[in-house]
Formats: structure tokens, sequence, C-alpha cells
């Protein structure tokens, strides 16, 4: 067998065909990768109780990194030492402060397999419905206390004050807290998160596990919470749909898009895997 590699890849617009679903040829590729002794990866924004489905079709035998890079674990070895952070309660405590930050409507805390949110709007709903969300979610006046047990945190601002938040934001927590918007979809969705904290270090955990060079590692991913990922594995593939910034930094670009299975094909060629 030539030298065992990691592929890790991202779920929505790189490894599914939609919200629900892998795209069929990626999975058969993968499925074939598995055969062969290389190890897949699913790194992710979404909890691992959201994600576990895709992590079950593939029939998986390896660790899953969730929430971009805040939760690593092994669904199937207990022994695998499990890398988790939790958000900066004392700084995000500032949110609950309305004199600082008015323009926040909702604050949303992620934990394993459990999410909490202290409002919810039609954004959120339509998310939840139609990314086939089944994680657990409870809508409740939160308190600062509750961020204790959160891996991840996003606010929802009044649409068009998402600017105004991500400047106070950054002028408030300095460099404790990192910013990023989920996108042009929902621009008003500001994820907070450690600097220190992304899908390069999950990808840099499990390889120091399993003693697989980083010269070994693929990486697919369509978004800006994947430009940590492209920065840090040398072999990063862009999806044919992925934003410009992360096409603009990889190695290579996926001739199709995540609905026709780019990742699949992708990894045919480059293994000489010879499916049709």
């Amino acid at each position: 067998m030539q030298n065992q590699h990691l592929i890790v890849i991202d779920l929505d617009g790189t490894a599914l065909q939609n919200h629900h679903e892998l795209a069929p040829f990626t999975l058969k590729a993968l499925h074939e990768l598995q055969k062969r002794g290389h190890i897949v990866m699913i790194a992710t924004g979404r909890s691992y109780s959201t994600s576990k489905i895709f992590y079950e079709q593939l029939n998986n035998a390896s660790p899953i990194s969730n929430l971009n890079g805040a939760i690593v674990h092994h669904p199937q070895r207990e022994t695998f030492p499990t890398l988790q952070h939790f958000v900066d309660a004392t700084q995000l405590a500032k949110l609950w402060d309305k004199t600082l930050f008015p323009e926040v409507d909702i604050i949303w805390l992620d934990q394993h397999h459990h999410a909490v949110m202290s409002g919810t709007n039609s954004q959120i709903e339509q998310l939840l419905h139609d990314q086939n969300f089944v994680a657990e979610t409870t809508v409740k006046p939160l308190l600062p206390t509750d961020l204790l047990t959160a891996h991840a945190c996003t606010v929802v601002t009044t649409l068009g004050m998402e600017q105004q938040f991500m400047e106070k934001a950054h002028t408030i927590f300095g460099d404790a807290i990192a910013l990023r918007s989920w996108g042009s979809a929902f621009p008003n969705f500001i994820e907070l998160f450690s600097p220190t904290i992304s899908k390069a270090s999950a990808i840099a955990h499990v390889q120091h596990h399993y003693q697989i060079a980083n010269e070994h590692t693929i990486a697919f991913g369509d978004q800006t919470n994947d430009l940590e990922m492209f920065e840090y594995v040398p072999h990063s593939v862009a999806m044919a749909n992925a934003v410009p910034e992360l096409k603009a930094i990889a190695l290579a670009t996926t001739t199709l898009p995540n609905t026709a299975g780019g990742v699949g094909h992708y990894l045919n060629q480059y293994f000489q895997l010879n499916l049709d």
C-alpha cells in the first residue's frame, strides 16, 4: 500500500451533495480509500449530533472534528485522546451587556450534543429545517454562566448591524476572541471563537496520534472557516463552488462542485482508484 493518508473533508458545500446527504460518488471513493487503509476524517463547523448521520454513512472508524476544531473525539475509541475547548466565558459574558452590544438579538451556544439559544427568528427556523439539524435545541433566557459548558458561540445581530458589531467586538475583545461571519447567506450570524482553535489544530492533533506526516494529508473545503486548514495542509483542495478567498490559497481546485461529487472525482483521479 502507498503511504497511509489522512483525508480531511468538510461537510456542507464540500462532501455533501446537499445539506442532507453525502454525494454518492464521493461516498463511494471514500469507502474505497478506507478499504485501502487510509483515514477519512470529517472536519466541520457542525456539532457532532448534526454530523453523526454522515459519520455513520462513512462506516467510519476514525476521529471527527466538530465546531471548527473545538472538539475532536473518536466515537468508537475511548482510548483516543479527546481534544476539547470551551469558549472564553469571561470575555463573552460581555455580550449580555446591552449598553455594549445593543445590536445583538440572539446568542447561540453550542455544546457537543445540545444547543441553547436566547431566542429564535425566521432565519434560524429555516436553517434548522433546511440543514436537517437534529441536535436538541433549547430556547430560554440565557445567563453568562451558560457559557461555562459551551464549546462555541454565535451571535445573531439585527440585519444590517453586523459590521457595527464586528468593529465594536474587535475593540472590546482584542486578541482574546476571533470573529468570523457565516458568509453571504447569513451575514448577521457571527461566530466568536478562540484564535488558537481551528480545523488546522484539529488536524494536527489527529496527525500526531496516527503519526501521519502533513505531506500525506489532503484537505477539502469550500468556506472561510477552512482558511486555517488550507494554510496548514500543503495539499489543500478547494471545491469548484468554493469562495474566492479559499481558491486563492488552495493547491488545487476540483473540476466538479459538491453537488456533482467533486471530492470523489478528485480522489478517484489522484489515487487512481479506477472507479466508475
